[in-house]
């Protein structure tokens, strides 16, 4: 099977470069469309394993999203936290990855698992919609249009059709933009000030928040494994690049009442980055449940734990008796 896997993959990938214009901005035509899914059809046959009743279940998106950049070639175990940023939630998943034959024996199984952890995962009813209406509030504040309802509504209405989402993403790579409105009113934002926008720092704080509200849920025992190595942030979806959601990888968590560092995974899988080049390693959190879910080193899932299975402690120093010879 994880042949069959891979073969498609490479399949995939080589079609990929065939077709993929130089920018995505660009589009793809309709008739390279048409030609990718003709070429993908030849190989439908070598992934009917999907679709047979072992695997009717499917794969989780948290582990389509992580597999391909928490895998390791070696022996590790890890505590990884996904968070998939989408347009209405941010959806969190927690689970105990075992790399390797020897980390995943208790299970009786071989290979690269992850263990979902009790109590799996969580969602925040805010994500990067919440962004783009802060953004429109703002730019209205500083237009200054009055009592004007009906103008007000109009500017509104142009700013989501002109795809408010666009003016977010260059606010924060660019830095600042300049904003002309309908009402013939120009804005300009910098980056910093909508940083400190009570609202948006208010996001911040909710998506911390509910991360700590989960992990304070965890057996208190996960933190004896990783207190050291602390815990793996693997972060997906449109706004996974936001500033206040890239610093959570610098944030100190706590388990049981200990502190536990975080890192940050890599934002794209070795693979996705070395053989698809920039552009479509740029689209890559957009795609990370689709592409994840059909890339050779996908994770298995194993049953969900509750309480770290190797963290039971020793017994400690036998207390003294008297013994007495034969």
């Amino acid at each position: 099977m994880g042949r069959q896997l891979h073969n498609s993959w490479s399949h995939a990938r080589a079609s990929t470069r065939r077709y993929v214009p130089r920018s995505w901005q660009e589009g793809i035509h309709v008739d390279q469309v048409k030609r990718s899914v003709r070429d993908a059809a030849a190989y439908d046959s070598q992934l009917a394993w999907l679709l047979e009743p072992a695997s009717r279940d499917g794969v989780l998106e948290a582990l389509a999203t992580a597999s391909g950049r928490i895998w390791r070639d070696h022996e590790a175990r890890e505590l990884m936290l996904v968070v998939d940023v989408g347009a209405g939630t941010t959806d969190l998943s927690l689970f105990w990855v075992a790399h390797g034959r020897p980390a995943a024996a208790h299970d009786g199984a071989e290979g690269q698992k992850a263990f979902p952890v009790m109590p799996c995962g969580s969602a925040v009813k805010q994500a990067g919609d919440t962004l783009d209406s802060l953004l429109v509030a703002e730019l209205l504040r500083r237009a200054d249009l009055g009592a004007d309802t009906a103008l007000r509504q109009r500017v509104v209405d142009d700013l989501y059709r002109s795809s408010v989402r666009q003016w977010k993403e260059r606010l924060l790579t660019v830095g600042e933009i300049t904003v002309k409105l309908v009402s013939d009113h120009t804005v300009r934002l910098d980056k910093a000030e909508f940083l400190e926008l009570k609202g948006v720092r208010t996001f911040a704080e909710e998506i911390r928040n509910r991360i700590q509200a989960l992990l304070d849920d965890v057996y208190e025992n996960w933190a004896d494994t990783v207190q050291d190595r602390g815990i793996t942030l693997v972060l997906a979806g449109g706004g996974c690049d936001l500033p206040m959601i890239r610093d959570l990888g610098t944030e100190t968590w706590k388990i049981g009442g200990r502190r536990i560092r975080g890192r940050l995974a890599k934002n794209v899988p070795d693979l996705v980055a070395d053989e698809l080049g920039a552009d479509f390693a740029q689209e890559y959190p957009q795609l990370a449940v689709a592409m994840g879910g059909a890339m050779p080193m996908l994770l298995s899932e194993g049953r969900a734990l509750k309480a770290w299975p190797g963290g039971t402690a020793p017994p400690g120093q036998l207390t003294r008796f008297r013994s007495q010879g034969l």
